[in-house]
């Protein structure tokens, strides 16, 4: 079974509901669960720990931005999108509005940021390591398949959007397609075939 399945039709609240939920299971494990975890260890370990001056403070101030920016993210995967971030349950339309019109991957890029906020918060270096790796991982191995199943699932329109907005880096400007630009549907989409076209990273 493909990772990537189109939501179900559901009204816009119980989607944003979904969404909720999802976002408050993830980031109550990777930012509180996981780091409490960590910092244990590692005062076990008596490794070394990041401080200096308004770090808490500086921690506190990036973690509310990201936040927000991920919150943003994910309810416009619901609103305009028609689902849910997660893979299984995932938007039925293209979404390159909002924090889409500037970078590809606003989620991963504030998931990031949290993750080095609460390193700056608990002044853990264990953390920050494990969110570098986190992004590692995410850049060369997660980012590969789910944008392959984005250009199955959206061809040209995704197609369009991956050679104007980048990766990581945000745009100057906010983009937006220079015709009307018309998503397909997931639904529709899933029950073409396949594209074997292999894409450039970018």
């Amino acid at each position: 079974m493909p990772w990537y399945q189109p939501a179900s039709r559901a009204p816009t609240t119980w989607l944003v509901l979904k969404t909720l939920a999802h976002l408050a299971l993830v980031w109550s494990v990777a930012f509180y669960f996981v780091p409490r975890m960590l910092i244990t260890w590692q005062s076990a370990m008596g490794l070394h720990e990041l401080f200096y001056e308004q770090q808490q403070a500086v921690g506190l101030g990036l973690m509310a931005i990201a936040s927000l920016i991920s919150l943003w993210s994910a309810l416009l995967l619901a609103i305009e999108g028609r689902g849910t971030p997660a893979r299984i349950d995932a938007p039925r339309r293209l979404v390159i509005s909002g924090p889409y019109a500037w970078v590809r991957n606003p989620m991963a890029v504030s998931g990031l940021a949290q993750g080095v906020a609460v390193s700056l918060y608990t002044g853990s270096s264990l953390i920050l390591i494990l969110v570098l790796l986190a992004g590692v991982f995410w850049h060369f191995v997660r980012r590969r398949d789910e944008e392959h199943d984005l250009q199955r699932v959206f061809g040209r329109s995704y197609e369009l959007y991956r050679r104007s907005v980048r990766c990581w880096m945000p745009r100057r400007n906010r983009w937006a397609p220079a015709e009307p630009h018309a998503a397909i549907a997931a639904a529709q989409a899933m029950r073409l075939p396949p594209s074997r076209r292999r894409y450039r990273r970018r």
